[in-house]
């Protein structure tokens, strides 16, 4: 398996989709960004070791731009930071395990069978296939 730490722009789609579940809690976009990567960062550091995983960069939240599928996008992006996560002990952890149920959620949403990995929308997974990783 491999990992790496996801872009400012990744980063921001999850927060966005985070906030976006949760509009009755404020929840400062910059401190959860930050969170988001220090936890990419153990994940990978969990993989890689201490002395071979980038330091990160500060993080300001930024809402993603409103563009057609955007909810497409950043379920795409909530799964790859997911996968960028998924080393040590980051997916026993309770922001992680929030994440995962919110890309669930999101999955069922868009007709996404995350178990089989198979789309019951071709529509929807043409979109999700034109859009790039993390």
């Amino acid at each position: 398996m491999s990992a790496y730490i996801v872009s400012h722009d990744c980063i921001a789609r999850v927060v966005f989709a985070l906030r976006s579940a949760q509009p009755e809690r404020v929840i400062d976009g910059d401190l959860l960004g930050m969170m988001l990567l220090e936890m990419n960062r153990r994940a990978c550091v969990a993989l890689y070791g201490d002395n071979n995983v980038e330091a990160i960069t500060p993080f300001r939240y930024v809402t993603p731009p409103g563009e057609p599928h955007l909810i497409v996008r950043v379920y795409k992006s909530l799964r790859c930071y997911l996968y960028q996560c998924s080393e040590g002990d980051v997916p026993d952890q309770p922001l992680y395990l929030k994440l995962d149920a919110l890309a669930g959620a999101m999955a069922d949403t868009l007709g996404h069978d995350r178990t089989a990995d198979r789309w019951l929308r071709p529509d929807v997974k043409a979109v999700y296939d034109a859009f790039e990783w993390g």
